[in-house]
């Protein structure tokens, strides 16, 4: 995951003691490390379940999709950190979320923003724009926005977070990953829309 400090403090103070199910669970890093973001999530969320479409030696995660998911039970909370960007139906997959959310239920996700600074130094650097093959479509704030409003969501609150000191990287891509947070601050700090990660909350 690439985002910051201050957003996990976000992410934690919103699923405290709340009934949680997060979505892309097993794509989150290494279950062995303490960076694993469904492990932090256990220890502060009253309940925790977990999807994903890839296996996880994690009991309390199963195998499912976004867009077909379904449980018996309703969530307070259902998360995504960096999972809509790579979701083939995201209207179908919110819909399902809504299904399962509670009355004043919150979704919570993190995801890439297309319009950040990334893509430009991409160009200046004459590196073409890269991209993950495993992304189905890009957003900017303005589009997640429109979704959300569009499948009936509310409260839509969007955040712009710049890239972490050193994120998890180690040895030589931990000094590179140092160097682009700084380079990048001044410009992030003024212009908040080139900033790399979007955090968004809303409410059913």
């Amino acid at each position: 995951m690439n985002f910051t400090q201050n957003v996990m403090k976000l992410i934690i103070r919103n699923i405290k003691g709340k009934a949680v199910l997060d979505i892309g669970s097993a794509g989150q890093g290494n279950v062995n490390s303490d960076t694993w973001i469904f492990g932090t999530l256990q220890k502060y969320a009253s309940s925790l379940k977990g999807i994903d479409i890839e296996p996880c030696n994690d009991p309390n995660v199963t195998v499912g999709s976004a867009e077909t998911f379904s449980f018996r039970e309703k969530f307070d909370v259902i998360t995504l950190f960096d999972v809509i960007e790579h979701v083939d139906n995201v209207g179908i997959a919110l819909e399902n979320m809504k299904k399962h959310l509670n009355d004043g239920g919150k979704v919570i996700m993190t995801t890439p923003n297309m319009t950040s600074i990334g893509p430009f130094l991409d160009v200046l650097l004459l590196r073409g724009i890269k991209s993950n093959k495993t992304h189905t479509l890009g957003y900017n704030a303005k589009m997640l926005h429109y979704m959300l409003r569009k499948h009936g969501f509310k409260d839509i609150k969007i955040k712009f977070d710049k890239y972490p000191l050193a994120g998890n990287h180690t040895g030589v891509k931990k000094l590179f990953s140092v160097l682009r947070c700084v380079c990048t601050y001044p410009i992030t700090s003024i212009w908040k829309e080139f900033s790399p990660t979007l955090y968004v909350s809303a409410k059913v």
